[in-house]
């Protein structure tokens, strides 16, 4: 019995908002440990454990999944909507940065 990439990463369902020419749809939240950075074709752990050697950096390389996810990713805690340019260029939300050392420069 194979599941699909979908079915394996979804937990519950989230209705957005969407504008009024469409119709609304549903999305579901994936089930995702690697967080806000997850990458389907970067962490297809399923398909790198299929991988015999990691000398040639094969690992490292993308391996989509069969089929593609469609679900969405939480936002991560404290994440605010995004300052719009130009102020964006000076400022940032620090809680938007995953990683500190990139806003050291701003």
């Amino acid at each position: 019995n194979e599941t699909s990439p979908e079915s394996e990463k979804q937990t519950d369902l989230e209705k957005l908002p969407s504008p009024r020419h469409q119709s609304s749809h549903r999305w579901k939240v994936c089930n995702v440990s690697a967080g806000p950075d997850y990458i389907p074709c970067l962490d297809n752990i399923q398909a790198i454990r299929k991988l015999h050697l990691t000398g040639h950096f094969e690992h490292r390389e993308r391996h989509c999944p069969d089929e593609a996810p469609t679900c969405l990713v939480r936002l991560p805690k404290g994440y605010k909507i995004p300052i719009k340019w130009p102020k964006s260029r000076d400022m940032i939300w620090l809680a938007n940065a995953p990683h500190t050392k990139l806003v050291d420069y701003k």
